[in-house]
C-alpha cells in the first residue's frame, strides 16, 4: 500500500528568540546546522538562509500606493456611498 505524503503547511513560524540563539550559536561553530535543527525545531534550510541573510525581502508585490492615498480613495468611496 502506497503511503500518502501529507502536504506540507507554508505558514510555519517559529518562534524568534530560539531562532536568534540557534543562530548565534552556529555563528559561533558552537552548534552544526543539524543539530540546531533537531535541538530547536526549525528546519536546517531555514537556518541557513537566516544565517546568510537570503530571502530578507517581504512576500508579494510591492505597494503601489502610499498608506495616504488609500485612504484618500476609502474616504471617496465612502463618500459617494452616501
Amino acid at each position: 500500500m502506497a503511503s500518502i505524503k501529507k502536504k506540507r503547511s507554508y505558514t510555519a513560524y517559529h518562534d524568534q528568540q530560539m531562532m536568534d540563539l540557534a543562530l548565534e550559536m552556529m555563528r559561533n561553530k558552537e552548534l552544526s546546522s543539524y543539530k540546531a535543527e533537531s535541538l530547536y525545531g526549525i528546519p536546517r534550510r531555514t537556518l541557513l538562509d537566516a544565517l546568510h541573510q537570503k530571502h530578507q525581502k517581504a512576500v508579494g508585490c510591492p505597494t503601489r500606493l502610499t498608506s495616504e492615498e488609500e485612504e484618500a480613495i476609502t474616504n471617496y468611496r465612502g463618500y459617494k456611498s452616501k
